[in-house]
């Protein structure tokens, strides 16, 4: 939230704006007023002009609001953004008009679109009760490099801007299972499949299989140091290179039976993660939740669950959820933490397996799909979630 100062005159001159801009963009409608339930502001897309556009940023950067690119306007403040759609809306504020104007204080910034074919992005719906069952196994294929290439990880990109983008990433370790040195990037599924149309690029310094994209970057331990990398893969360059504090790295406490993933990056409806573990925490699994700019951490959290005794991890809505192998074709998601509640809790969800060793799980929100990388092969499963009753 972000704190307004003075006597409520900017925030009467916003409100005049945004009805001034629904109006406008409602000539003609049924609509005769903005719906009471949404929230913040939004308008032309930036790249537009239109002098009630500039009046409202203008109005709005009393509060620490300013603009970025492509799209959004971000708040240092606020800690989110405020997306601009391409066609003209105008949304209102939660709570009321009267409310607002007589509070110190905004509600959260999130929006909602409410006309128009373009909107802006929503996340995937976290009103579910978690994982209750998993589909067969998927096989998609054996990695490009071959079967050697027994280690690594890949998943499709998981994209706020724009969810709809098909980016699928492949990174196989070298035969040793520690050096991230190539990967591998499809615009498209069918691409992919039949090994078409791919870039390869080579990645210096990264290590183990706990790689994950998210918004087009890379994320990965950078090899044989505490610290985390941040790849554009734009450009493949090095955007940020941070230490994660305390963490253990080396081998230290990876997954039972796969080497070198120390840190195990994470991605779910709500940003970016990391699972690892530190000499304070005794080898049990440790969470934190990352700036995916910065790579600052933003909160840490502790479990009681070793994490040398699991095979792997991935997490959903802000659950943890842990495997282990129960034989050589069958696994099982065992375990869970549940960042919102700091409660652990035992499942036991079986999932069938091609080859004997699961080497990395990452699971995307998009589609709700965990993208698995199997002793080289690369296999998918659909999720099933136990509905929530009202």
């Amino acid at each position: 939230m972000f704190k307004h100062s003075g006597t409520g005159h900017q925030l009467q001159s916003i409100q005049v704006l945004l009805e001034n801009l629904w109006n406008l963009n409602n000539r003609g409608s049924a609509l005769s007023s903005p719906p009471a339930s949404t929230y913040a502001i939004s308008s032309f897309h930036p790249e537009g002009s239109s002098s009630a556009f500039s009046h409202l940023l203008g109005a709005l950067r009393f509060s620490g609001l300013e603009r970025c690119s492509p799209g959004p306007l971000s708040s240092p403040l606020l800690g989110t953004s405020i997306w601009f759609p391409r066609k003209l809306m105008a949304l209102s504020f939660e709570p009321p008009w009267q409310n607002l104007l007589s509070s110190d204080y905004v509600g959260w910034a999130f929006l909602v679109a409410i006309l128009g074919q373009e909107s802006p992005p929503e996340l995937r719906s976290c009103g579910h009760g978690g994982i209750v069952n998993i589909s067969q196994t998927y096989i998609v294929q054996l990695n490009w490099r071959g079967f050697s290439f027994k280690y690594g990880s890949w998943d499709r990109d998981y994209s706020l801007w724009t969810p709809q983008k098909d980016l699928y990433w492949i990174a196989p370790l070298n035969t040793d299972g520690r050096l991230l040195e190539y990967y591998r990037l499809h615009n498209s599924y069918d691409d992919l499949l039949l090994l078409k149309n791919a870039r390869q690029l080579q990645i210096q310094y990264g290590e183990g299989s706990g790689t994950t994209v998210y918004n087009n970057f890379m994320y990965y331990n950078v090899y044989n140091l505490r610290e985390m990398g941040k790849l554009d893969l734009n450009t493949n360059t090095l955007a940020v290179r941070k230490t994660l504090p305390n963490a253990a790295y080396g081998n230290r406490f990876s997954y039972a039976g796969v080497g070198w993933q120390d840190m195990d990056f994470a991605v779910d409806e709500s940003g970016l993660w990391v699972i690892y573990s530190t000499e304070d925490s005794t080898g049990n699994i440790m969470i934190s939740k990352l700036n995916e700019t910065t790579l600052d951490v933003l909160h840490t959290w502790n479990t009681r669950q070793y994490k040398p005794s699991i095979s792997n991890a991935f997490i959903i809505c802000g659950v943890l959820y842990a495997t282990r192998p129960v034989n050589t074709r069958k696994e099982e998601i065992f375990y869970t933490y549940d960042t919102n509640t700091e409660q652990e809790g035992k499942i036991s969800v079986i999932m069938d397996k091609m080859l004997e060793t699961i080497q990395s799980i990452n699971y995307n929100p998009s589609d709700q799909v965990l993208y698995v990388y199997n002793d080289g092969y690369l296999v998918k499963y659909n999720l099933i979630f136990q509905p929530v009753l009202h």
